[in-house]
């Protein structure tokens, strides 16, 4: 059969027909030799997992290989677990019930051209929903029917189709929301070293997020940790708060710390660190005190909380520390070793941003600072400026000046501008140099005819005057004329 007579009879003697027969017999369609092209059909879900009562929409669609001339396919589904509500299309397209019987089930579409298909092409959209107590696999499949290729020959049986696998599943519960918080405490009373636990309520009690974070008002007189534990430091009133993660829900509920006395001091625990430079500040971390206070007994505490009595500068072993706690202090609680330190190199890391006035007695070295290396890199510093001998300033010149920094042995230079002050001891800048005045600088304005000296604020008083007076004149003037011109 030529390929022209078979389109020509596909499209006249069915395109009528089949809309009709295929409706009861999908799948009609005459019957042509066998070809060797093919063609894939492809559904397409955009979803993988639904729930009863949701909807998820599959696309059709064919890639031919080389060519599809008509086509009749049928998306089928599991009627019991899913329906179709809404479909677009660019073929015919029935929706098919199940009878019972044979035939298709499902989404059913048939076409027949007269340009063939020679790319992928969509052919329809189906959009389905999920039956009430539905659960498992939705039943999607692709089912090419009868396929032919642009010369009207039979590719059916070369054809395919793939159809994406969509789960039913159980729907999640829905989720349970924060609604507020409610905050105790199991001593509300405590003495210094004493703890308490702080209990946060969330509401509701299943709400999905039970998760908040823990603040006190005043660290210096109690803590909180991220359990809610709550250790007492120093006499006074803190309130501990929660807070909700979801919503930042808040509550609160105060602790007060009484005074207590210490009556002894000893080492539970010594800090970590033991090893020092030369210049180093003292780490207490890790270290632990025992106090007894004579309310609350013996109480572990961190000893970063005390303060320590160590001269950091003292090069040696076992260097004594003492330490003070409470008004008692305990000599040579424990020993450190201090590292000569040699500054290697000295860096100038930013120049002073303060404001220097000719007459100031020293620069003003605010927001200086600089970088020391120590022992060829063993550690280094970021220091102020100030920490350092200054050297080269000239309280009496204005502009620009070179300055030297010495610290360690070694020498920076950096630059300040030094502002000229101004008569009565501002600046140029128009302050007032200190001068109590309401902020304008004193004033030394000389009368030309008298020589004597006045105040701005009298000079100006003056000006308002004589400026009153003039206007007062001008207008006596004008009023005798206008009187005369009348008379």
């Amino acid at each position: 059969m030529k390929s022209k007579t078979l389109s020509s009879r596909l499209i006249a003697g069915f395109l009528g027909f089949s809309l009709l027969a295929s409706a009861a017999i999908p799948g009609i369609m005459p019957q042509a030799k066998a070809a060797g092209d093919s063609a894939t059909f492809s559904a397409v879900a955009d979803k993988t997992e639904v729930h009863p009562g949701d909807t998820f929409t599959v696309s059709v669609s064919v890639t031919p290989d080389p060519t599809v001339g008509s086509y009749e396919a049928a998306l089928e589904y599991d009627h019991d677990k899913v329906e179709v509500v809404d479909t677009t299309k660019s073929a015919y397209i029935i929706v098919f019930a199940p009878n019972g019987g044979g035939g298709s089930t499902g989404v059913y579409a048939n076409w027949f051209g007269v340009d063939p298909i020679e790319s992928t092409t969509d052919l329809f959209t189906a959009t389905f929903k999920v039956k009430d107590g539905a659960a498992g696999s939705a039943g999607l499949d692709m089912k090419p029917l009868v396929v032919a290729n642009g010369a009207a020959e039979e590719i059916t049986a070369n054809s395919n189709g793939t159809a994406t696998a969509v789960n039913i599943t159980e729907a999640p519960p829905a989720p349970v929301p924060v609604t507020g918080v409610a905050v105790s405490l199991d001593a509300s009373e405590l003495f210094p070293g004493q703890s308490a636990q702080a209990t946060a309520a969330v509401a509701p009690a299943d709400a999905d997020n039970q998760n908040v974070s823990w603040s006190s008002s005043d660290e210096a007189v109690a803590t909180v940790d991220a359990d809610g534990k709550v250790t007492a430091i120093a006499a006074g009133t803190a309130s501990i708060t929660a807070t909700t993660e979801e919503g930042g829900f808040k509550d609160s509920a105060d602790v007060t710390v009484k005074a207590d006395t210490v009556k002894a001091l000893a080492v539970a625990a010594a800090p970590t660190k033991t090893d020092y430079l030369q210049g180093d500040a003292i780490d207490l971390a890790g270290g632990k005190l025992t106090v007894t206070y004579e309310q609350a007994g013996d109480v572990e505490v961190d000893m970063a909380q005390a303060t320590a009595i160590v001269d950091m500068n003292q090069v040696g072993e076992a260097v004594p520390v003492a330490i003070e706690f409470g008004g008692q202090k305990l000599e040579n609680a424990f020993t450190i070793n201090i590292k000569a330190a040699t500054v290697t190199a000295l860096e100038l890391i930013q120049a002073p941003t303060g404001k220097t006035t000719v007459g100031d007695e020293l620069p003003n070295l605010e927001g200086g600072m600089m970088k020391a290396t120590i022992n060829d890199g063993e550690a280094v510093r970021e220091l102020p400026l100030s920490d350092a001998e200054i050297t080269g300033y000239d309280k009496t010149k204005a502009g620009e000046q070179t300055l030297t920094a010495t610290y360690g042995g070694k020498s920076i230079e950096f630059k300040i501008t030094v502002a000229e002050a101004q008569a009565g001891g501002g600046t140029t800048d128009g302050t007032d140099g200190g001068q109590n005045n309401g902020g304008a600088a004193a004033s030394n304005v000389k009368n030309p005819v008298t020589g004597l000296n006045f105040t701005q604020d009298e000079v100006n008083g003056f000006g308002f005057l004589t400026t009153g007076l003039a206007i007062l004149a001008v207008s006596g003037i004008k009023v005798f004329r206008m009187r005369k011109k009348m008379n």
